[in-house]
Parts: C-alpha cells; sequence; structure tokens
C-alpha cells in the first residue's frame, strides 16, 4: 500500500503501537487491521483518532459493527444477503431447539468475537452440550449456526507472512429468520 500511495505522491508512514501518542500530527489514518477485535491497539488508536476529527478507515464505529454477529446477521438478512440458518441462544436450554432446527453439525459463536478462537462446532449431541457452557463465561447471548462445509484455498501474501483467502461459500438462501 505505501508503494501504490507513493505513486499517487501521498506520503506514508507506518505506525506502530508505541505510535499512538502522536496521532495529532497525523491528518488521515487507515488500519490494514489484523484481527477484526475491539479489545486491541488498533481499535483504541483508531477511536482515539476519530475523537480528535481526524478521518479514519476503518472507524471504531465500523470496527464495532463488524465485530458483532448478531447485527451483521439482520443487516445482511434485511438485504436479502444469503446466510447460513441461525438460532440464538439465550442458554443452554436453546441448544436443542437449535439441534432440531439446525441439524448437525453446527457452530455455536459468540455474537462479538471473531476468527475460530470464538467458535466452536458440534458434531454430536454430546458435545453440543458443552459448547454453550464453554462459550458462556464470555458472553449470555450465543449463535448456532448450520454448518456448511465450504472449499478453502489459502495462497500466502508476500507483506509479512499475511495470507489471502479465497473462499467460495454455498449458502441457503435469505429466508428472514433467525
Amino acid at each position: 500500500m505505501a508503494r501504490i500511495a507513493e505513486k499517487l505522491s501521498v506520503d506514508v508512514e507506518p505506525i506502530t503501537k508505541a505510535a499512538v501518542g502522536g496521532a495529532r500530527r497525523i491528518r488521515g489514518l487507515f488500519i490494514p487491521r489484523d484481527q477484526p477485535r475491539i479489545d486491541n491497539h488498533t481499535y483504541r488508536f483508531a477511536r482515539r483518532a476519530w475523537h480528535e476529527g481526524m478521518p479514519v478507515i476503518d472507524d471504531p464505529i465500523s470496527m464495532i459493527r463488524c465485530t458483532n454477529k448478531v447485527f451483521l446477521m439482520e443487516l445482511l438478512g434485511s438485504n436479502q444477503v444469503a446466510t447460513p440458518p441461525t438460532v440464538m441462544l439465550a442458554d443452554a436450554s436453546d441448544m436443542p431447539r437449535a439441534m432440531d432446527e439446525l441439524g448437525l453439525p453446527l457452530v455455536v459463536k459468540i455474537p462479538d468475537g471473531c476468527s475460530r478462537a470464538a467458535c466452536t462446532r458440534c458434531t454430536r449431541r454430546k458435545e453440543s452440550a458443552a459448547s454453550p457452557t464453554s462459550c458462556s463465561e464470555e458472553t449470555d447471548l450465543l449463535l448456532a449456526q448450520k454448518f456448511l462445509p465450504t472449499a478453502i484455498r489459502l495462497a500466502r501474501g508476500r507483506a509479512r507472512g499475511r495470507a489471502a483467502v479465497r473462499v467460495p461459500i454455498r449458502m441457503a438462501p435469505a429466508t428472514g429468520r433467525s
């Protein structure tokens, strides 16, 4: 990105976690996040810059929305975007209903997490009994989604070993149900 910006006569200065205090001399902030989490320094940096009136990509509101699976599920559904069938779980007693409605295997997720660390895949009824318990230490609400296998190809990126992922996903059409 820095090479492209240089070709366009835009000055780019990489900022590290230690440089957060010097944000006032910067006129705009672009944050290519490794993880879309809001519990790390990139969110705090974006929030500080945004509060100071600086243009920020990704802005803190977008970061919050992108990590909120309930918000995304409702937004995608209201725009007729196909998503995996989903059931919200308020407590462990909702799990049998989710299994009956979605079938097995299914994936149990916390509503505001990211990456695989926030997901548990259940393939048998015995496993599903433990999933809400292990996840519910972090949150009161969980999401259960029908597991849909996909073909994933992973290509290593040149910049610092980052990966580019191409994921062709097959999903059920949008139903408007949750």
